[in-house]
């Protein structure tokens, strides 16, 4: 029952038979290259090997479950399973996991000259491409619905793991012929096996693939999903999102361990993995979110005496766990402002995540209202907590409260409106790894332009991670006129 590539090599010595156990060839596939010194990356003497990058990723995906999904989004993905919650949760993560399967083929494998010798050695021989015909993460695609395939599930089961198959494939950003890759693209990629490798490739492909899920789940798989209605289902973009997230965090290779052997026991390096991968978001500070726990405006504002429009807002009646969209109208001058801030630190008070981003017209209009919004976070954010704040937009690293806030330090004495605003106050900072364009809206709390909202639902790279980044915020559009 063992796969071609998994039979032991044999040699004959005098009147002897001795069976000499070689190792499969599904664990010589590398996925990060760990130079050494002045090494160059193509014959670089440490990688990572995939197996292993695949666990990396799906511990970070199962712990990013915990610490940084909205629920609405998880409440989406555990009904869509017909699951417990946890069940759904260690399911989801593992289809994360498989998002790098694609790298299993000869036009990436090629680039690391040692491991492609040795795939030669054991029998995966192919031509060395001369160029990248396919980028591994749309090849994952085609290599997990053919392991789908040997499911032999009913359609109306495989068509949703196909699904799953489809959008973790398009982790590094473009959903490229999304809705006509099942049909066209991906018969071309299957019907050509010189683009994926020959057949002693898929064996391996395909073992690569088994061993990942028995590692993770224990057992053979079954399919849990539930049929859909729609052709893809609303969540697909934020699981996308997710996907794409736990693999840039599963990538911090300083994190992980790097003296890993193609031999090791992958039960024994999951739980080494794990503890990298909360040693990763640690790091990041992803899951640091000073939540809001005031909604008093003289505590949050520095004023007791109501405009119309406050007093509204705080009697306003809010829908518990339901997107609600509230409307503002009123002259210069009348405290709008305030008034959202109001409703959004009521509406954060009812959740444990989400966050707020603020969408202002302009640059000038966000750099202006950022000191506020930081007060606001400093009075009414909880003291032991640090809340994760960034300015984002295209001249954000210009402004001159950059640097002050990576550092954490206070506010500058002309930005205290009185003296009750000191050192009790929350510590609200900029953490570093979210500075990048696309990872500003990942920070629980933000200030920006109202484009950067529009890239999470118009068809621009890694729109759908920005789309995940807004998820379960509270969006205040001010200065709409």
């Amino acid at each position: 029952g063992l796969h071609p590539t998994l039979l032991p090599e044999t040699r004959v010595f005098k009147h002897y038979l001795i069976v000499m156990p070689s190792t499969p060839s599904w664990r010589l596939f590398w996925a990060k290259t760990l130079p050494r010194n002045d090494e160059p990356r193509s014959e670089a003497s440490r990688t990572h090997p995939l197996w292993a990058h695949l666990l990396d990723v799906a511990n970070v995906a199962d712990l990013l479950w915990e610490m940084y999904l909205p629920e609405q989004l998880k409440q989406q993905l555990t009904t869509a399973s017909g699951l417990e919650a946890e069940q759904a949760r260690r399911w989801y993560s593992l289809w994360i996991g498989l998002h790098d399967v694609g790298k299993a083929i000869p036009c990436f494998q090629v680039q690391h000259a040692p491991t492609w010798q040795r795939l030669q050695e054991v029998g995966l021989t192919a031509r060395a491409p001369r160029e990248r015909l396919i980028h591994h993460g749309h090849a994952s695609i085609p290599l997990l619905f053919d392991w789908i395939d040997r499911l032999d599930l009913p359609d109306a089961s495989a068509e949703p793991l196909r699904q799953l198959a489809a959008f973790v494939g398009f982790h590094h950003g473009r959903l490229t012929n999304a809705f006509h890759l099942p049909r066209r693209t991906l018969k071309k990629w299957r019907g050509d096996r010189s683009t994926l490798g020959g057949e002693t490739w898929v064996a391996a492909q395909q073992a690569l693939i088994d061993e990942v899920v028995i590692a993770w789940l224990g057992n053979a798989p079954q399919s849990p999903m539930l049929s859909t209605d729609a052709r893809w289902a609303p969540w697909l973009l934020g699981f996308a999102g997710w996907a794409t997230l736990a693999d840039w965090i599963g990538s911090i290779s300083r994190h992980f361990p790097r003296d890993v052997a193609s031999e090791d026991e992958l039960g024994s390096y999951l739980a080494e993995s794990r503890a990298g991968a909360r040693e990763a978001l640690a790091s990041i500070g992803i899951a640091e979110q000073a939540p809001l726990v005031s909604s008093d405006l003289s505590t949050l504002f520095g004023f007791k005496d109501l405009r119309t429009i406050q007093a509204i807002a705080k009697k306003l009646s809010l829908y518990d766990g339901m997107p609600t969209l509230t409307v503002i109208e009123a002259p210069t001058g009348e405290g709008k402002t305030e008034a959202a801030l109001l409703l959004a630190a009521r509406q954060q008070q009812q959740r444990a995540d989400g966050g707020i981003y603020v969408a202002m017209p302009t640059q000038a209009t966000s750099n202006g209202l950022l000191p506020r919004f930081e007060r606001f976070l400093r009075r009414g954010c909880d003291v032991d907590g640090t809340a994760n704040l960034v300015l984002v937009h295209g001249a954000a690293d210009l402004h001159p409260s950059r640097q002050r806030l990576l550092n954490g330090s206070p506010p500058a004495p002309e930005d205290i409106r009185d003296e009750q605003d000191d050192t009790t106050r929350a510590e609200v900072r900029t953490q570093e790894w979210f500075l990048p364009k696309k990872r500003g809206l990942l920070a629980p709390y933000g200030v920006g332009t109202v484009d950067q909202t529009f890239l999470g639902v118009l068809y621009s790279k890694h729109f759908f991670l920005r789309l995940l980044g807004l998820a379960g915020k509270t969006v205040i559009f001010d200065e709409v006129h």
